[in-house]
C-alpha cells in the first residue's frame, strides 16, 4: 500500500522494498533486510521505518498499535542523498513464537524535513508530496497452516437493496489471501441453475486478507437469479501468504 501526504514544498520521492515478509521467531530468518532508495535526483530526503502491530475486525477495518521491544531496527532513520540506496534491517527479538502467526505492518515514512528551506523562501514555497508505505511483517511459527472456511452465504437487506453476505472464518494459525477466489452456489430445488461468480463478480473479496483467528464479513450484490433461495455452495482459491 503506497499511500500520499500532501505538504507544502517540492516533489520527492523514495521506494521501499519488499513491502511484504515472513520472520521467523529464531534463526537464520528472524532478521531481513529491507531497501529504501530515494528517487530525487537532486534533493536528500529523510526516513523513518517502524513497526506495529496489527488487528483486523470482520469488515477488514485495521487497528495498529505499539509493539516496543518485539523488533530491532537499525537504523530506524536514514537521510539519503539523491540517487542513494540505503539497507535497514529489522531483527526480530520477542522470543520463540508458537501457535498462531504474528501480524505487524511495517511503515516507511518520508519526514518532512526541508533541506532546500532557504531555497524555498526565496521562490515563494510550492506543494511537495511525502511517500509513506505500508507493508505486512508476519512472524511465523514453523508448523502454521491456514484453514479458510466460507461459513456462510446468506441475503441482507441493505437500504432496500438485496446484498450476499458471504463469511469467511480462518481457524487456522496463518493468514490466507483469497487470490483466485471462485464461488458456486447451487439450491436443493431442481429450478435452480447453478451460478459461478469469480472475477468482477468478487471485487472487493477475491485477493483480501484473512487472518489467523479471524472472520471476514463481505456484502457483494445478489444476482438476480438467488431471490431469497437457501443456498448451498461451494469455493476454491489458490491462496497466497
Amino acid at each position: 500500500m503506497l499511500l500520499l501526504l500532501l505538504l507544502p514544498g517540492g516533489l520527492w520521492g523514495f521506494t521501499f522494498s519488499p513491502i511484504s515478509q515472513d520472520f521467523s521467531s529464531e534463526g537464520r530468518d528472524s532478521s531481513h533486510v529491507f531497501t529504501i532508495h530515494n528517487d530525487s535526483q537532486t534533493e536528500r530526503i529523510a526516513v523513518k521505518v517502524s513497526l506495529w502491530k496489527r488487528t483486523m475486525d470482520e469488515e477488514g477495518r485495521e487497528e495498529l498499535s505499539p509493539c516496543p521491544g518485539e523488533f530491532l531496527i537499525y537504523p530506524a532513520q536514514s537521510i539519503l542523498a539523491p540517487g542513494e540506496e540505503r539497507s535497514v534491517r529489522i531483527k526480530w527479538q520477542g522470543g520463540p513464537v508458537t501457535g498462531r502467526e504474528r501480524n505487524y505492518r511495517i511503515v516507511a515514512e518520508q519526514l518532512p524535513v526541508d533541506f532546500q528551506e532557504e531555497n524555498v523562501r526565496e521562490e515563494g514555497g510550492g506543494i511537495r508530496f511525502t511517500f509513506r508505505y505500508e507493508g505486512s511483517l508476519y512472524v511465523v511459527p514453523r508448523e502454521a497452516r491456514a484453514d479458510v472456511s466460507l461459513e456462510s452465504v446468506k441475503t441482507e437487506y441493505r437500504d432496500g437493496e438485496p446484498y450476499l453476505a458471504l463469511v469467511f472464518e480462518n481457524r487456522g494459525s496463518r493468514h490466507a489471501i483469497l487470490n483466485q477466489l471462485e464461488i458456486r452456489l447451487d439450491s436443493p430445488y431442481d429450478n435452480f441453475e447453478t451460478i459461478s461468480l469469480e472475477g468482477e463478480d468478487l471485487a472487493g473479496v477475491s485477493g483480501e486478507n484473512i487472518l489467523a483467528g479471524n472472520r471476514r464479513v463481505f456484502l457483494i450484490p445478489e444476482p438476480p437469479a438467488v431471490q431469497g433461495e437457501d443456498l448451498l455452495w461451494q469455493f476454491s482459491f489458490s491462496p497466497v501468504y
